[in-house]
């Protein structure tokens, strides 16, 4: 039996019932060697068997639940998998039925409904252009990604006073985008993406601006357009 050291007694309700079973008898048998009332060391040692037991039983229960929820599932699946063979015969006869509601009024099915379009994407937002140490802009943006590709258009203003208006540079693609074809004397890029998903697509996004102060060591021979 090992020794506890002052004011160690066990916390969890398992060690606690050990802690019982390891000195309930030799408390009982020398109860007066240790100060303790007989009948005080009689009722610990009867209540540290009650409180195995119990503990035991409990255990035994947890055990058995658990057991019972496996058997429910698997019930549940089995259930599951013959309500859909039910459901689909039963819309399969509704089909070619002259009266496919009453059929499905007989079986309490609801009706299959033609599924909804998805609709167009949502524009792409917070488009943000940054210029690398190489001269390489990444453009990206937030938007959907699922069923949807995008195109990007770039629009420059030139330090000159003069534009090229926007235009596609790339697209339809993934993101982010690379754009290493800013010619030298531009003094602003602006970018815009639109979302497309099948045959819709969205409103262009609200352009993302590059400013550029000094872009003399751009690549402006070199084509460097990396999706």
């Amino acid at each position: 039996m090992a020794t506890t050291p002052e004011n160690a007694y066990p916390t969890t309700r398992l060690l606690q019932i050990q802690f019982g079973e390891d000195r309930a008898a030799t408390i009982q048998a020398q109860a007066d060697e240790l100060g303790v009332p007989k009948s005080e060391a009689d009722r610990y040692a009867d209540e540290v068997q009650a409180a195995a037991e119990a503990n035991t039983a409990y255990r035994l229960a947890q055990q058995r639940a658990r057991d019972l929820g496996e058997t429910a599932r698997a019930a549940a699946a089995r259930m599951n998998r013959t309500a859909a063979s039910v459901i689909a015969n039963v819309r399969a006869r509704a089909e070619i039925s002259a009266d496919p509601a009453a059929v499905y009024a007989i079986a309490s099915i609801a009706a299959r409904q033609a599924p909804t379009p998805q609709g167009p994407p949502a524009a792409p937002t917070a488009v943000t252009c940054t210029l690398g140490s190489d001269g390489v802009t990444t453009i990206t943006w937030a938007g959907s990604t699922q069923g949807t590709t995008f195109t990007v258009e770039r629009e420059l203003l030139m330090a000159d006073g003069t534009t090229v208006p926007f235009a596609a540079f790339a697209g339809p693609t993934g993101r982010p985008i690379q754009d290493g074809t800013v010619p030298v004397g531009t003094a602003t890029a602006r970018y815009r993406v639109k979302a497309f998903r099948g045959n819709q697509s969205s409103a262009w996004s609200t352009p993302g601006v590059l400013q550029l102060v000094n872009n003399e060591t751009l690549a402006a021979n070199n084509l460097r357009l990396a999706a």
